[in-house]
């Protein structure tokens, strides 16, 4: 005599079970998933975690950073530096085109004259700290040329990375290149006032 098969372990059976077991963890995975959610705020500031960055809201505008702010907050930035950026509606951008970051201080050059256009409505002008080929259709800006109303900053790489001014002029110093992109989130954060 044939032996019957059992009804609930026979090999249709175990398919069936296996693809509804699939199905329900798949459905787990995107529930847990979810939940997941890398956010938090900062000074009433909702961050999300990118790929690129950190991502908040600006008057319903999306914007994105490096750096979280909580990650900036040792970066020492003077009272008096604040104090320019406050109130400043229009700044000028300079840096030296021989400096070692120079890529990294063009690329802070750009995303902050983007930003802060675009998120503070603040006019940006850009210059060089001396005269160099490539860069010669720059005009030529120093600290010297830093007026209350036309405050300068000027970027560059020094012994610590940090925010200070002398007059109406601003130097972001920093003290390895990777730290160059950190100073221009930590002044556009500033600006925007998502830090104080």
């Amino acid at each position: 005599m044939r032996k019957k098969q059992s009804t609930i372990f026979n090999k249709r059976n175990m398919i069936g079970l296996f693809i509804i077991l699939i199905m329900t963890m798949s459905v787990l995975g995107i529930y847990v998933g979810s939940g997941s959610d890398t956010s938090d705020k900062y000074n009433g500031f909702k961050f999300v975690q990118a790929k690129n960055g950190f991502l908040t809201e600006i008057n319903d505008k999306q914007i994105i950073f490096y750096n979280h702010p909580s990650s900036l907050e040792y970066i020492f930035f003077d009272n008096v530096s604040k104090d320019i950026l406050k109130n400043a509606k229009m700044l000028i951008i300079t840096f030296d085109p021989a400096d070692p970051a120079i890529q990294e201080i063009e690329l802070t050059r750009l995303e902050l004259t983007t930003q802060l256009q675009q998120f503070a409505n603040i006019y940006i002008i850009t210059g060089i700290s001396n005269q160099t080929a490539p860069y010669a259709q720059f005009p030529l800006i120093t600290c010297a040329n830093a007026t209350a109303y036309q405050p300068v900053i000027y970027f560059k790489t020094g012994e610590t990375t940090a925010i200070t001014a002398e007059g109406s002029c601003i130097t972001a110093a920093a003290n390895y290149i990777g730290a160059i992109l950190t100073l221009k989130d930590r002044i556009a954060y500033q600006i925007l006032g998502i830090m104080n």
